[in-house]
């Protein structure tokens, strides 16, 4: 969890707790990993069990939330091991959360601005700790009035859909709403769209997004000029 004082957000600290489902959690320490602040996060498990603390993060002195970091944890997750990598340094990015698909890693992140919608971003690699492309605009310029947020996984067998899930903040009032867009990917590319009705089941990954509208196309005469 992101720690800080009730009157402040100067301190930017990991609070790491374990347990085990339905016993009592066990404080392993609140402490800015490796000396850096970090606030927005997340965990991403990968296939081989390598734990990986992203974070929206910066050195002391720096604007909160300039680069992103990517900590390994430690064999147990009770700690932190090293830094595995830095992304996008001083671009100020939040929001960091990981899919990986078909041998492609994919981070998803928004741009920093306050309690107000912002364009999201996110890039691709093979491999978690080196090779990671450029920054890629995905989705609207304020990813459809909303913040580019984690990633829902549909599905509890071998078929999976994937939701963008991101939040509506009410700017002052600290409340949101949430918008949900499909996201498609092939080969390091990723796409997602907005659709006001989206039909889905969870355990069997199905997904339909839904639009209204009029396929212009439909019954028109096609030409070639080959």
């Amino acid at each position: 969890a992101h720690w800080e004082k009730p009157d402040g957000y100067a301190d930017g600290k990991l609070l790491l707790a374990t347990c085990t489902p339905g016993e009592e959690f066990t404080l392993h320490g609140i402490w800015n990993p490796e000396g850096i602040e970090v606030r927005d996060m997340s965990i991403f498990v990968d296939d081989d069990d390598t734990g990986y603390l992203l974070a929206a993060a910066n050195e002391p002195g720096q604007g909160a939330n300039a680069t992103i970091y990517v900590f390994r944890f430690t064999d147990d997750f009770t700690g932190i091991d090293s830094i595995a990598v830095k992304l996008f340094e001083n671009q100020y990015r939040e929001m960091p959360n990981v899919v990986k698909l078909d041998g492609w890693y994919y981070l998803f992140v928004s741009q920093t601005d306050g309690w107000y919608p912002s364009s999201g971003a996110y890039a691709s690699s093979r491999s978690m700790t080196e090779g990671w492309s450029e920054l890629r605009e995905i989705g609207n310029t304020s990813t459809f009035s909303s913040q580019s947020s984690w990633i829902a996984v549909l599905g509890e067998g071998g078929k999976h859909s994937y939701l963008m899930h991101a939040y509506r903040w009410i700017a002052g009032e600290g409340t949101s709403t949430t918008m949900l867009a499909p996201i498609t990917f092939s080969d390091g590319i990723a796409y997602y769209d907005y659709f006001p009705k989206i039909l889905y089941n969870a355990e069997t990954g199905d997904m339909v997004p839904l639009a209204s509208g009029k396929l212009l196309s439909q019954g028109c005469p096609v030409t070639s000029t080959l």
